[in-house]
């Protein structure tokens, strides 16, 4: 399928179901529950993103002082997360897009296989702990008889595969397999000829991301340690999101549950997961009884959040380019 038409359905898709949401609500509402909104709470709440985000940094970080050694300054890293934050906002897929923008600018510093393997093996371990932790929140569900009707089928498979997949994965890299390489040949690519000259680029890629989990393993459990702070730090930041919405004293399964859906809301395959974070958010809410509205309300502030964000990403880019030229491009200018 041709990829703006791709784009394109994904976007028509997304709205509808925003739009049948807000129907079903009613936007004004939503809107209501903030009324409770103060600088002070606000204040809070653009903090603790802030460290999330730095939080974040510190991981990929980590990780490139395991594949690289030296790293840039952690304030240039933080332009790059910032850049690459912004491009996988604006499209479509597990906030990917940007993942390639990121590798690409730190490939200024070293070899694009070493900054292509520090940006997979750090959103691959994003992934797995928000499957993780949606495995967990499905159970929670289903244990407690409030899965909506319909959904229980669902959420039983999908915890399963989530479940297989991240076994199979984990079993492979520890035991030193190389992964993408099996992958690669396995669609047949490298009989292709451009998938010829790809071959040796993706064994070293491979080669880069194996050896991090079976000789940088400190490394990793230090990246697995952040990436729980973070989900600690999400805690803080959504309690302070409900209590802007009026709802202080939220339990920390219902935040647990919370935190969970707004992730598998990203996963979904559509831009700035346009009414997929609304519609799951105000079932998920409907579901703890803490009404639609109010799920509407954190998907608001939470897109909000996500809007400038993205708009401190792009600002960053355009300061990028506008002080390295043609060399700032992403993949442009490569070190070994």
């Amino acid at each position: 399928m041709n990829k703006r038409l791709a784009l394109t359905l994904s976007l028509i898709i997304g709205l509808a179901a925003a739009i049948i949401t807000f129907e079903k609500v009613g936007l004004q509402e939503a809107f209501n529950t903030m009324a409770g909104a103060t600088l002070r709470l606000v204040g809070a709440y653009a903090a603790i993103t802030l460290l999330i985000m730095l939080a974040l940094v510190w991981r990929w970080r980590v990780i490139i002082k395991a594949q690289h050694g030296a790293t840039p300054s952690f304030w240039e890293l933080c332009r790059y997360y910032f850049i690459g934050y912004a491009v996988s906002y604006v499209t479509p897929g597990a906030k990917m897009g940007g993942e390639v923008f990121r590798a690409g600018l730190l490939s200024r510093h070293c070899s694009l296989q070493k900054a292509s393997s520090t940006v997979f093996i750090d959103k691959t371990i994003e992934l797995t702990a928000s499957g993780t932790f949606f495995i967990i929140g499905a159970a929670v569900l289903l244990l407690a008889h409030i899965t909506p009707e319909g959904a229980t089928g669902m959420m039983i498979i999908t915890s399963i595969i989530l479940l297989v997949l991240i076994g199979l994965f984990y079993a492979q890299m520890f035991s030193g397999k190389d992964l993408n390489t099996k992958l690669f040949k396995l669609l047949r690519l490298h009989r292709t000829k451009q998938g010829k000259q790809w071959v040796k680029h993706i064994q070293e890629y491979d080669e880069h991301i194996t050896r991090f989990y079976k000789q940088d393993r400190k490394k990793f459990f230090a990246a697995v340690l952040i990436s729980l702070l973070s989900w600690a730090l999400m805690f803080v930041e959504y309690g302070i999101v409900l209590a802007i919405l009026g709802h202080p004293a939220t339990s920390i399964l219902e935040l647990f549950l919370i935190i969970t859906f707004i992730g598998a809301a990203y996963l979904i395959p559509i831009p700035m997961a346009l009414g997929t974070l609304e519609a799951g958010q105000a079932g998920i809410f409907k579901m703890i009884g803490l009404g639609a509205s109010t799920g509407i309300g954190v998907a608001l502030i939470t897109r909000l959040k996500d809007i400038i964000l993205s708009l401190a990403g792009f600002t960053a880019m355009s300061f990028h380019w506008l002080h390295h030229g043609k060399e700032g491009l992403p993949f442009r200018k490569t070190r070994k």
